[in-house]
C-alpha cells in the first residue's frame, strides 16, 4: 500500500525521515495542523508539570494561542475550509460521546449489528459489506480500533450464518 513520512521524534534515529502506513492519529495531526491552511501559529499548547514530575502536553482553545498569522505562505486548503473542517471533527467527537458509535449505521443492515463480540479479544465487532454477483453479503469484523483494519488475530464471520443461528435459538425459547 501507500506508505506515507514521519520523522523519528526521539530515540535511536531521531530525526530520521522514514515512511509507513499511515496511522489515524496521524490524520488527525494532519486535519486539526493550521499549517495545511496557510497559517503559522505557536503556542498552541501548554507544558503542564503532573504530580508525578511528568510534564503533558495540553492543547489550548485557539483563543489563546499565542501567535496566528493567516495567510503566512500557500496553504492546501484555505483558513475557511480549515475551520469547517474543525467544526466537523468537533461535531463528529460531540456525537461520539453522546454515545452514536461508528460502524452502527443509523438504519439496521445486519441483525446484531453493534451486539456482536469477538471471542478472541472481546471487542465489539463492526460490520462490512461485500458485494458478490449483485447481492450484498454482511459480515462481522473485529478491527483494531487504532488502525480501523481488521485484527489478523481475531475473527470474522459472514451474518447470515450468526444470523440464523440466533434465529433457530430465540423460535426454540418461544415455541
Amino acid at each position: 500500500g501507500l506508505e506515507f513520512p514521519r520523522r523519528i521524534r526521539r530515540g535511536i534515529g531521531k530525526g530520521r525521515l522514514i515512511f509507513g502506513p499511515l496511522e489515524p492519529s496521524r490524520v488527525l495531526d494532519i486535519l486539526h495542523n493550521p499549517r495545511y491552511a496557510g497559517a503559522f501559529v505557536y503556542g498552541r499548547n501548554r507544558l503542564v508539570r503532573k504530580p508525578d514530575f511528568k510534564v503533558a502536553v495540553v492543547p489550548l482553545p485557539r483563543r489563546d494561542w499565542q501567535v496566528v498569522i493567516k495567510n503566512a505562505h500557500p496553504g492546501y486548503i484555505s483558513w475557511e475550509e480549515f475551520e469547517v473542517n474543525e467544526q466537523t471533527l468537533q461535531n463528529n467527537i460531540q456525537r461520539f460521546l453522546r454515545g452514536h458509535r461508528p460502524g452502527v449505521r443509523s438504519e439496521p443492515q445486519a441483525l446484531l449489528q453493534g451486539r456482536v463480540l469477538c471471542g478472541v479479544c472481546g471487542m465489539r465487532m463492526r460490520v462490512r459489506d461485500e458485494f458478490r454477483d449483485g447481492h450484498c453479503i454482511h459480515y462481522y469484523v473485529c478491527q483494531d480500533p487504532a488502525t480501523g483494519r481488521r485484527s489478523p488475530s481475531c475473527r470474522w464471520i459472514a451474518a447470515p450464518e450468526v444470523e440464523e443461528a440466533i434465529a433457530r435459538l430465540v423460535l426454540q425459547t418461544v415455541t
